[in-house]
């Protein structure tokens, strides 16, 4: 294996629209001299997918039949590459071509880091990407888990088996949950450029579908850790299904309420609005992203709410006794 130099695994599932970008980008990392390998892992695709990696100049092809889930694609690929450390990267997103060069200095110099992760820049700068990229938003330095696209060590994906593939979403967040607990090793941010991403929102079904998504994420993770010293995403699971309660005792207060509780209800609404959006503009944003920031913030705590509530209600028996498993 390859001591100085690592290994780029894209993953994908009919991508065909954003995947020569994405694998033209980390084809430029391996030209530079960066990486020593790119490899494509496909999910199943059947728009072509497989088809446009092929005329690229990739190193290898893992494509499959069925689909293949992104934990099990991760897994696919790092099991066949040939270096020490590996990049992970979705078929949404463009890798920075120093990225690499930064990320695995900080791995050097930190043998007890098992991943790096940098910052994520949205490609079409519409206003929702703009908001959406503030949830991203990290503070440099040890975090508690990382999103789909870092640079891992394979020693710690050995150690822990690779992704878990027995939960829906939010694979990422659980295999680093296991690095910090199970190995006592780290996950690091570093302000420095990592990928560009296309949120491709099509309208406001695929708000609500990614808000949902979140929220059953959340709830599936949460439920693995419950239990434990490090309840990952156990006080956002709890506030989740909150927060819909009370914007339902809200909604019949507006209704049915005398006079006076409504106007405490209105005024309770502008005063977080105001301030979160006061808050969010104070940290730089322009005032237009400020007040859809906070318009998301707290709308966007309704889907979430449902789709905890949905994973609660249909997750399968297998997964009551999640907590004691994990």
């Amino acid at each position: 294996m390859s001591d100085d130099l690592c290994s780029i695994v894209v993953i994908g599932f009919n991508e065909s629209g954003r995947l020569r970008e994405s694998l033209d980008s980390a084809l430029a990392v391996r030209d530079a001299g960066h990486a020593a390998e790119v490899l494509f892992v496909d999910g199943g695709s059947s728009d072509g997918s497989v088809e446009i990696a092929e005329s690229c100049a990739v190193d290898e092809i893992i494509g499959s039949s069925e689909r293949r889930s992104a934990a099990a694609n991760r897994n696919v690929g790092w099991r066949h590459t040939r270096s020490d450390l590996i990049q992970f990267l979705d078929a949404d997103m463009d890798l920075d071509l120093n990225w690499i060069a930064s990320a695995s200095k900080v791995l050097a110099a930190n043998p007890a880091c098992a991943a790096v992760c940098g910052e994520i820049r949205e490609r079409r700068p519409t206003l929702w990407a703009r908001v959406f990229q503030l949830d991203w938003r990290r503070t440099p330095g040890p975090i508690a888990y990382c999103g789909g696209a870092a640079l891992f060590r394979r020693s710690a994906l050995d150690a822990v088996d690779g992704f878990p593939e027995d939960v829906p979403y939010g694979e990422e967040p659980l295999l680093c949950w296991h690095i910090r607990n199970d190995l006592e090793f780290t996950i690091e941010f570093v302000a420095a450029p990592m990928v560009t991403h296309d949120l491709a929102f099509a309208g406001f079904g695929d708000y609500w579908r990614r808000c949902m998504r979140v929220g059953e994420t959340q709830a599936s993770v949460a439920a693995r850790c419950w239990h434990t010293s490090d309840p990952l995403w156990r006080s956002e699971t709890t506030r989740g299904l909150v927060w819909p309660l009370l914007y339902f005792a809200a909604a019949a207060v507006l209704v049915f309420a005398p006079p006076v509780f409504k106007i405490a209800i209105v005024a309770a609404i502008l005063f977080l609005l105001i301030r979160k959006s006061a808050q969010t503009f104070g940290s730089g944003q322009t005032a237009s992203v400020a007040c859809a920031y906070a318009a998301h913030t707290y709308f966007a705590k309704i889907p979430i709410g449902l789709g905890i509530a949905g994973w609660i209600l249909r997750r399968p028996q297998s997964e009551t006794d999640a907590t004691r498993k994990t």
